[in-house]
């Protein structure tokens, strides 16, 4: 089916086995298996945990603000502060938000927004445990990596 170097074909040997692999050996096969081999292995090895089961959540997104203090190229989201179509709900609008969905079936709370100018790591921590306090049976799946840092 694929035409593999013996270390290859050794390593998704071991991984269709159930093996683990090393860090050296995921890099190795990350870099210089297929892309089709790849998928075809970790079909078999979410088969082998769950069979042919599906997993999916129910989830619902949040968006604070669309004020932003950065202007990435590919972002049309983003607005200044200043500019009449920006948007900065209040921590009691975006729990007004959670409230609609209560007794929705959703399990998971999607919140992603601009990296506002205002807002440090304390409001949202704040923001997230209040969510959290809202739907404590969902997960919070919160901020990109830019919000973040």
């Amino acid at each position: 089916m694929f035409n593999l170097s013996e270390s290859i074909a050794a390593l998704a040997d071991k991984i269709d086995r159930g093996g683990r692999l090393s860090r050296s050996e995921a890099k190795t096969f990350l870099s210089e298996a297929p892309l089709a081999l790849l998928g075809l292995l970790a079909t078999h090895a979410k088969e082998r945990k769950s069979g042919k089961a599906v997993f999916y959540n129910r989830n619902f997104h949040i968006e604070p603000t669309n004020v932003c203090v950065f202007n990435c190229r590919f972002c049309s989201y983003r607005r200044p502060a200043d500019s009449p179509d920006a948007w900065d709900y209040s921590k009691e609008e975006i729990l007004a938000q959670v409230d609609s969905h209560r007794g929705s079936g959703a399990t998971e709370v999607h919140i992603v927004g601009g990296v506002h100018p205002r807002n440090g790591l304390d409001y949202y921590i704040d923001l997230i445990r209040s969510v959290k306090g809202r739907m404590p049976q969902a997960s919070v799946k919160a901020f990109t990596a830019i919000e973040l840092a």
